[in-house]
């Protein structure tokens, strides 16, 4: 049997955070996977850390056998140009109350679970502009996902 495809999931969590009116308000550049858009100075930014497959058996082509669950670990940060931390810092805790003990839906996955593992909190020069400085506030997120 195929497995569903784990970008269901990735997607899925992109879409839950866009569908928060709230979150932006605070990241009016919306969200994305690993690299903003261009001229992009107030976004959520989300990367895969780790992807995990755990089997219920560990013997091939034994009936019962297969992916028991996937886990994914998301780091999922707010980063705005220029600013005190005090944008990032409502916007982290708004993604936390988003994703944090919450469930998502996603297409040929069923019981998909988010909880927040550990919390970031950076600042960055720009390598092109050093006078320009990167706001970034968010956690890891864990999402575990059992295939229907």
């Amino acid at each position: 049997m195929a497995l569903p495809d784990v970008g269901a999931i990735r997607a899925a969590l992109v879409q839950k955070l866009l569908g928060d009116a709230q979150l932006m308000g605070l990241m009016s550049d919306g969200v994305a996977w690993d690299i903003a858009p261009q001229n992009a100075t107030k976004f959520v930014k989300l990367s895969l850390a780790d992807d995990a497959r755990t089997d219920q058996f560990a013997v091939p082509n034994i009936a019962g056998s297969g992916t028991a669950y996937e886990e994914l670990t998301v780091l999922i940060l707010a980063v705005a140009m220029n600013t005190s931390g005090v944008d990032v810092g409502r916007a982290a805790y708004r993604i936390e109350q988003i994703l944090d003990q919450q469930s998502l839906t996603v297409a040929g996955y069923t019981g998909v679970t988010v909880a927040r593992d550990r919390g970031v909190d950076t600042a960055n020069v720009d390598p092109t502009d050093l006078t320009i400085r990167w706001q970034q506030r968010g956690a890891y997120y864990s999402v575990y996902a059992a295939p229907a």
